[in-house]
């Protein structure tokens, strides 16, 4: 269940947790870590070619080296976000906009402390990630 979840699931308005693990999820996930290491350098090897190819035409994620990612989604940024959303649409590619609003804008963190000049980058990215 999305605990704390408004009328979005990107819309939080407490503090919660997701907790969808069930015994069945948790068996099959303990066979899964057998090739978890395996999965990791596949998922890694789709994303540096997602960044090679991508590089040129939208800013595309890359693993800063700080620790490694299981690249669940792939993001990447463009001022012309939603006309590429729309290109893609038409080609028959899927792609959905995950960070549609910055934590420091819902409900659930709206007291907690922020900087006195702004979170530019927070709000900005929903605007061109995809």
């Amino acid at each position: 269940a999305f605990h704390g979840k408004g009328e979005t699931q990107y819309d939080n308005i407490h503090v919660g947790i997701n907790s969808r693990l069930d015994t069945l999820q948790a068996a099959i996930l303990i066979e899964k870590l057998a090739i978890l290491e395996e999965e990791m350098v596949a998922r890694q090897a789709v994303a540096d070619r997602y960044a090679n190819g991508l590089g040129d035409i939208v800013k595309a994620s890359r693993n800063l080296g700080h620790g490694r990612s299981a690249w669940a989604q792939y993001a990447i940024e463009t001022p012309k976000r939603d006309g590429l959303k729309a290109h893609l649409s038409e080609k028959g590619i899927p792609s959905v906009i995950y960070y549609v609003k910055p934590l420091h804008e819902q409900i659930a963190y709206r007291d907690y402390p922020r900087t006195p000049t702004g979170l530019a980058v927070s709000e900005k990215l929903p605007k061109q990630i995809l």
